[in-house]
């Protein structure tokens, strides 16, 4: 029966600045019966997790990224954000992905946007690659 297909759903975005945001979608996931996956559930460096988060997106139906003000921790192996990375690497699979990213009247406190300003502008052009 169609109803009961239970879909796993890929969950990107930077950390600590967007934990509780993270939390609400992974609940709403849940309560739509369905199986939230992500990051939480294994580090996000080096390359035997870079492995494991490829695994977990292959085995994922979607792909949802939300995107704040911060770039996030960057691979030393291609120089980008790990959430960037996620992102690509599910394009590159065509899993089915939803984008969030912030309006105009989204702020947030200081400590939770990116101040180094080269992760700035290289938030600014993964946002512009989302878009």
């Amino acid at each position: 029966m169609a109803g009961n297909v239970r879909y796993q759903i890929f969950v990107s975005s930077t950390y600590t600045d967007l934990f509780p945001v993270r939390r609400k979608v992974t609940e709403h996931i849940l309560s739509m019966n369905h199986i939230p996956a992500g990051m939480e559930m294994f580090s996000a460096s080096g390359r035997e997790q870079w492995k494991t988060i490829q695994k977990a997106i292959d085995n994922s139906d979607y792909y949802v990224l939300i995107i704040g003000e911060r770039y996030g921790s960057i691979s030393e192996e291609d120089g980008i954000s790990f959430t960037e990375k996620e992102f690509d690497y599910a394009r590159q699979r065509n899993i089915p992905t939803l984008c969030f990213l912030p309006g105009d009247s989204f702020t947030t406190t200081k400590d939770k946007r990116e101040s180094d300003p080269l992760k700035v502008q290289m938030l600014e052009n993964f946002k512009n690659k989302v878009s």
